[in-house]
């Protein structure tokens, strides 16, 4: 298989909703498991859907088990990850250690409007000084 696109198929009436993870679990080549995670796009028909792969494909074939997890692609959310780096999934990459919440929010939820975000930071006491400011225009130094 190759490309990112990906189809499922389920029994008659267990499609899994629209923007929800399914995991594929295949053998990685090196005799460790390698999970490939698909979020559902589209439903097909009564029993497939249509998905995009967020994790590299190789290794996929046809006949592959797909296991249908019921909730959507989250990541963790609130002040422990301010500041840090994570991956699609919500996985730490900035190597500076576990980010601790419990916390996680669909990645497709509506983001708070700029004005909640603008009193959240007043409220905090660290909004940073981000005003535009005006310029001459010149490019001297």
């Amino acid at each position: 298989m190759r490309g990112s696109v990906v189809d499922a198929i389920f029994q008659e009436g267990r499609l899994p909703p629209v923007q929800t993870e399914l995991r594929v679990t295949i053998d990685g080549g090196d005799g460790n498991a390698r999970t490939i995670v698909v979020e559902v796009a589209v439903h097909v028909d009564e029993r497939r859907v249509r998905g995009v792969a967020l994790t590299a494909t190789g290794g996929l074939a046809r006949g592959a088990s797909v296991e249908a997890t019921g909730r959507p692609v989250a990541v963790p959310v609130g002040d422990a990850v301010l500041g840090r780096m994570f991956n699609v999934f919500g996985d730490v990459i900035d190597g500076a250690g576990a980010a601790t919440t419990s916390m996680r929010r669909s990645i497709h939820s509506v983001p708070p409007s700029l004005v909640a975000q603008g009193r959240a930071l007043e409220h905090r006491g660290d909004r940073s000084d981000t005003q535009a400011r005006p310029t001459s225009g010149s490019t001297n130094r």
